[in-house]
This record gives structure tokens, C-alpha cells and sequence, in this order.
């Protein structure tokens, strides 16, 4: 799978009818490139024509030393037999897209000087299409002037095809479409750049400069992102000022429950005794029931020895009522009523 690059890198550079050189194309090696020669053979003036020069359009900082002035009229007429003379430098930006399709941004500068009036003209232009390839900067006549460029850029289809008469607003183009920065963002980076190219640099570093420098070349957020932390933030004090109202509010559940377990504890304590209390006086109530049961049983028994011994009388009256009444309506009965009679006479 194909790596996702959100950032682009600088795969070729090149150089046409500028200086010492007719075209020459250096291809990059994952956005670097070594060059190697003796001093003098024209790495520093070469690097000076390309970077950051192509990417910001000021030629007023094309120096990088002292010990040289650099210009446009310098690059185009030195050591040029002609009487005018039209040339580019350009540098390639790819990188892969989300679907891993390569993107390519070309950034160029052209450039045209006159040996009569000793002064250089440039313009600048960014396209989509790859020199050499889909973009030819030069034609059977030679290199093409602004206007015919202007003509070749106009059919870019995706509006990266545009060429500039500013600086300034080349600068801001470039600073946006390769970088995401706004214009001054974008100076900030370029002067970092700029002084950190100087061949001297490590002999006169300062660090107060440096972070500052450093400081400065950090990308601007947006309004829209300050607002959206500066509401992260806000929702995280509000979160921790709900985490510190819970925390305080545990601590008091905390002594509420230790007080409350107390009085619960003593609750249940009292309640238990009751409880043993009530089962003690209910057992021994059951053994009350149990004896009154007994004893129910002894009186129930006596009872019936008492109902048998009365139905026993009962039976031996009514039989002494039946003798009785038999014995007076016999002939002894009759015979002592005869008797008292006589005697009362």
C-alpha cells in the first residue's frame, strides 16, 4: 500500500539558460540533494538561484555570502556574449494523495535581462504540469517569454496553472498552496530559511535568536482552531471543577455513612436484643403451653373418670328410684299404710 504523504518534497529542480548552465534538471532523492565539486565550481551560486529563491521571488536576497553580490542582471549577462537574454529556474514539489495518486506543484521563476539598459525583469508562475514533460519552458525561438508562458499555463484545469507579476503575491501563493501558511507566517519561515542557508551559520548561532527565529516560523492557527481548544478548555474546567463538586460531595457520603453505620449499628444492636428477648420469652411460653397441655390432658382424664363415676350414680338412683317406687306400690307398702292407720286410731 502506498504511503500517504501530507506534505510535499522537492523531487526535481532545474536551471535553463541561467548563468553557466543551458538545462540542466537535478532530481531530487526523497527531497534531498548532494552536490559535490571543488570550491568554486558553482554549488553555492547554483543553490543560491534555486532555494529559497524560487519559492519566495525576492531578488534582493539571492546572497548568500558576502564575498559575492548576486543579481538577476549577473546570472543572465555574465560572461553572455548576447545583447539580451530570457531564462528559468524551477523547482518540483510531489507528494502522494489519500487515493495514491502522485501531485505535483512546479514553482519558477522567469527572468529576462538586456546588456543596453543593465536591469532584469522577472516573473513567476506555479503549475500542476512537470517540466520537460506536459510543460515546455522553451520553444524552437528558445526560452518563452511571460506572455507566451501566460498562454501555455492557461489551460491548467485544476488552477495551479498561474503566472504573477508580484513577488509579494507569488510569495503569498506559494506560502498558501505548498504550505498552508499565510503571507507573514510564510516570511517568518523564509527569513529561518534564508539564515540558516549562510555558509557561516554555525560560527555565529545564538540561541536567544534561534528560538525566536524558531518561533516565528511556526504555522498560525486559525481562529477557528484557537476557538474550538479555547472551548476544549473551557469543557475541561468544567469538567474538573464537576470532578472536585463529586469528589467533595464522596467525602461528605463518606462521613455521612460512617456516622449513620454508627447509629445504624446501634439500631440493630438494641433491636437484636429485643429480638433474643422476644425469642427467650417465646420459648419459654411454649414450654407454659406445653405444661398447660399436660395438665389440660391430666384434668380432661380426671374429667372423665369424674363424668364415668357420675353416670354410675346416676344409674344407681334411678335404680334405687325404681325399687322405691316398686317397693311402695307392693303389698309391704300397702300393709304399713294399714298399720299407721290403725295405729293413729
Amino acid at each position: 500500500m502506498t504511503e500517504v504523504q501530507d506534505r510535499y518534497r522537492i523531487s526535481r529542480a532545474g536551471v535553463l539558460n541561467v548563468w553557466q548552465y543551458d538545462e540542466q534538471v537535478f532530481d531530487f532523492a526523497d527531497g534531498r540533494l548532494l552536490l559535490r565539486g571543488s570550491n568554486g565550481a558553482g554549488k553555492s551560486k547554483t543553490m543560491e538561484m534555486l532555494m529559497p529563491f524560487v519559492i519566495d521571488g525576492d531578488a534582493s536576497r539571492l546572497t548568500a555570502s558576502g564575498r559575492h553580490h548576486t543579481s538577476l542582471v549577473w546570472l543572465l549577462l555574465d560572461g553572455y556574449e548576447g545583447q539580451a537574454r530570457t531564462g528559468y529556474v524551477w523547482l518540483e514539489f510531489t507528494r502522494t494523495s489519500e487515493q495514491g495518486e502522485p501531485e505535483t506543484v512546479t514553482c519558477g521563476v522567469g527572468m529576462r535581462a538586456t546588456a543596453s539598459a543593465k536591469r532584469a525583469t522577472s516573473w513567476f508562475f506555479t503549475s500542476s504540469r512537470r517540466v520537460g514533460e506536459d510543460l515546455q519552458l522553451d520553444d524552437a525561438a528558445g526560452p518563452l517569454g511571460q506572455a507566451a508562458l501566460t498562454a501555455v499555463l492557461e489551460g491548467d484545469e485544476d488552477g495551479h496553472g498561474q503566472v504573477f507579476d508580484s513577488s509579494r503575491r507569488y510569495r503569498e501563493h506559494v506560502g498558501r498552496l505548498l504550505f498552508g501558511l499565510p503571507l507573514e507566517q510564510y516570511d517568518s519561515l523564509l527569513r529561518l530559511i534564508y539564515w540558516l542557508r549562510q555558509p557561516q551559520v554555525g560560527e555565529d548561532i545564538d540561541p536567544r535568536r534561534l528560538a525566536e527565529q524558531l518561533v516565528n516560523a511556526l504555522p498560525v492557527l486559525d481562529s477557528t482552531t484557537v476557538s474550538e481548544a479555547g472551548a476544549t478548555f473551557d469543557e475541561l474546567e468544567a469538567f474538573g471543577e464537576d470532578l472536585d463538586r463529586r469528589e467533595r460531595a464522596a467525602l461528605a457520603l463518606t462521613d455521612f455513612l460512617g456516622t449513620y453505620a454508627g447509629y445504624a449499628r446501634s439500631i440493630v444492636s438494641a433491636r437484636s436484643r429485643a429480638a433474643l428477648d422476644a425469642a427467650t420469652a417465646v420459648t419459654s411460653a411454649r414450654r407454659r403451653v406445653r405444661a398447660s397441655e399436660r395438665e389440660l390432658d391430666e384434668v380432661g382424664e380426671q374429667l372423665g373418670v369424674a363424668d364415668r363415676a357420675i353416670s354410675a350414680a346416676e344409674h344407681a338412683h334411678a335404680d334405687a328410684q325404681a325399687r322405691r317406687a316398686a317397693l311402695e306400690s307392693g303389698p309391704e307398702a300397702r300393709s304399713r299404710d294399714r298399720l299407721v292407720e290403725l295405729g293413729r286410731r
